[in-house]
């Protein structure tokens, strides 16, 4: 779990990084790149590659966002059970004013 943060953290980077400083989206994808390279998962280590390429990048980090939709994408909407756990409920019934 602390990997796939640590990847989402630097595809976040890699996509967006460019627009704060110039330079920084393609470290963080070349970082990326290693150490996806480091896990070997040679798919994800190629695309983050892929990303430094200016036009080549957009793709790659299309490839990202839909590989993260497709992970976290399933579970949207539902409540963990560590939320629902801790959650207060619906809100009490309000009374009407008189």
């Amino acid at each position: 779990m602390v990997s796939e943060s640590i990847h989402l953290t630097l595809d976040v980077v890699g996509s967006f990084g460019g627009i704060v400083a110039p330079g920084v989206a393609d470290m963080a994808d070349l970082i990326n790149c290693a150490y996806y390279a480091i896990e070997d998962q040679r798919a994800q280590a190629v695309l983050s590659c892929l990303g430094t390429i200016p036009i080549a990048g957009n793709g790659a980090m299309m490839a990202d966002f839909v590989k993260w939709t497709e992970k976290f994408g399933a579970g949207a909407g539902r409540p963990s059970s560590s939320s629902r756990r801790w959650s207060p409920g619906p809100p009490p019934p309000r009374h009407p004013q008189p």
